[in-house]
C-alpha cells in the first residue's frame, strides 16, 4: 500500500512539475524562481506525507545522489537508521537532530567531525576501557563499542533530553554500554547545567560563557542543577584500574574536565582529545 501511494504521488508529481513548468515559460517567470518555487512546494508537499513514506523517498534520493546538497540540511530522516563503521555497523535513532542527519546523508567517514571519527576508530580498538565525557546521542560510544565488543565503555551526558536519546540508542543495539547522566567536572557536588529548550541540542553547557553569558546567543536557557564528579573520583569509587582512551567535549568546561582527572593523567596515561 505505502508502495503504490509512493508512487501515485512521484507521478502526480512530475504532471505537476511539467504543467508548472509550461506555465512559468508563457508568463516569462524565470528559471531560478521557477526552481525556488517547485523546491519549496516539494518541502511542504513532504511534511505531509506519513514516515513510511517520506523515509522511503529520502533513501532514493541519497541512492541516487541527487546533486542537491540543499535536500541534505532540509529533509530529515526520522526513525532507526543503520550506521556502518567499514566492516560493521550499528544503530542509530534520527529525530531531525544534526549529528543523525549528517551521517544520513554523507555517511560516518564524511559527517560529523570526520577527522575525530578517522582517528576514533584507529585507537578503539587497541583500548580496553573507553570513556566518552559530553556524549550527545553516543555516536563516539557506539562506534567504539562496535568497532571493539570486549572494551568497557562509559560515557556521560547531564542533558535532560539528550540522555534519552543516548540510552535509547544504547538500547537498540544491546550494547553492554555505562551511561551515566551526570557532568563530568572538578569537584564531586551539584552545579547549575545550562541547557536549551530546542529537541536537538549541541552546545549545553555547566559553563556560562557558552550560552548565558553569550552574546551572540538570543534563544531561551533552560538552567537546571546537574549531579558533577570529577573523573578522578569516578574511577577510582568504581575501582578502574586503567583508563586508555578520552574523549572530552564538553562545550568550554574542558579545564575544569581536565582538573578533575589529573591522577589519571599522571599514571594512567590514556590517549585523549
Amino acid at each position: 500500500m505505502y508502495y503504490q501511494s509512493f508512487m501515485m504521488i512521484i507521478l502526480r508529481t512530475t504532471v505537476l512539475y511539467i504543467n508548472l513548468h509550461d506555465y512559468f515559460l508563457i508568463n516569462n517567470i524565470m528559471p531560478g524562481q521557477f526552481s525556488s518555487f517547485c523546491y519549496y512546494t516539494f518541502l511542504r508537499c513532504f511534511k505531509l506525507l506519513p514516515v513510511p513514506i517520506d523515509n522511503k523517498l529520502l533513501l532514493f534520493i541519497r541512492f541516487i545522489r541527487f546533486p542537491n546538497s540543499k535536500f541534505y540540511k532540509d529533509l530529515k530522516y526520522k526513525g532507526q537508521m543503520k550506521v556502518k563503521t567499514g566492516d560493521g555497523f550499528f544503530f542509530m535513532y534520527a529525530s531531525g537532530g544534526t549529528i543523525e542527519n549528517e551521517i544520513f546523508w554523507k555517511g560516518l567517514n564524511n559527517a560529523f567531525e570526520p577527522e575525530t571519527v578517522w582517528i576514533w576508530k584507529l585507537l578503539c580498538p587497541v583500548s580496553e576501557t573507553i570513556i566518552d565525557i559530553g556524549a550527545n546521542t553516543g555516536m563516539y560510544s557506539l562506534i567504539a563499542k562496535q568497532i571493539n565488543p570486549t572494551s568497557k565503555v562509559y560515557c556521560f551526558e547531564p542533558a535532560h533530553k539528550t540522555f534519552k536519546e543516548l540510552v535509547k540508542n544504547i538500547q537498540c543495539n544491546h550494547f553492554d554500554i555505562k551511561a551515566f547522566d551526570i557532568a563530568v567536572s572538578n569537584t564531586d557536588s551539584e552545579k547549575i547545567f545550562y541547557d536549551v529548550f530546542d529537541e536537538h541540542q549541541l552546545s549545553a553547557s555547566l559553563s556560562p560563557e557558552k550560552l548565558k553569558h553569550n552574546p551572540s546567543y538570543v534563544g531561551a536557557m533552560n538552567e537546571y542543577l546537574v549531579k558533577t564528579t570529577t573523573l578522578d573520583s569516578f574511577i577510582q569509587n568504581r575501582k578502574i584500574n586503567q583508563v586508555d582512551l578520552i574523549k572530552i567535549d564538553v562545550e568550554m568546561h574542558e579545564p575544569e574536565v581536565f582538573d578533575g582527572m589529573m591522577h589519571i593523567m599522571k599514571f594512567h596515561r590514556p590517549s585523549h582529545f
